[in-house]
């Protein structure tokens, strides 16, 4: 019996000093969010420089659902921009010069029809923009990627 009750008087001390320690890892995972020290050099000195918008944005375009930056360079995706119909997509290309972003072009697909979503996601890389869209093609849901290569300030 004695050892029935030392046994079971171990497991409770386990199971309670087990709670005490899932307890102090909830904490630590909730106090890891909350910086412990106060901000110090570059990380405190972020400001907004520009707020970019598209020259012919409208309701729904959903202009910054993806956004890619190389440089001296930025690229935007619209993916419901509709030029080539509804969703169709569209994504646009900023250069910083000096302390002003401004708008040098927006990519649009020669052929982009209704919900092909292009600029659904948006990659670049110096002179290269990787541009998806997820659906592609009325309701195909297929999806496809496209490259642009840049020459001066024309995206082909």
């Amino acid at each position: 019996m004695k050892k029935k009750l030392i046994g079971l008087f171990i497991c409770m001390l386990l199971i309670a000093t087990a709670i005490l320690a899932v307890k102090s890892l909830q904490n630590n995972v909730i106090d890891s969010t909350v910086p412990s020290h106060p901000l110090t050099g570059l990380e405190a000195n972020w400001t907004k420089m520009q707020k970019l918008l598209a020259s012919d944005g409208t309701t729904d375009d959903e202009f910054g659902i993806s956004v890619s930056l190389s440089g001296n360079i930025a690229l935007i995706g619209a993916d419901g921009d509709d030029d080539n119909g509804n969703y169709s997509g569209s994504a646009y290309v900023f250069i910083h010069t000096g302390t002003t972003w401004t708008q040098q072009a927006k990519l649009l697909l020669s052929y982009g029809e209704t919900e092909d979503e292009f600029g659904y996601s948006v990659s670049l890389d110096r002179d290269t923009a990787l541009i998806g869209a997820s659906e592609s093609g009325i309701y195909t849901g297929r999806g496809s990627a496209y490259v642009f290569i840049r020459t001066g300030t024309t995206w082909t």
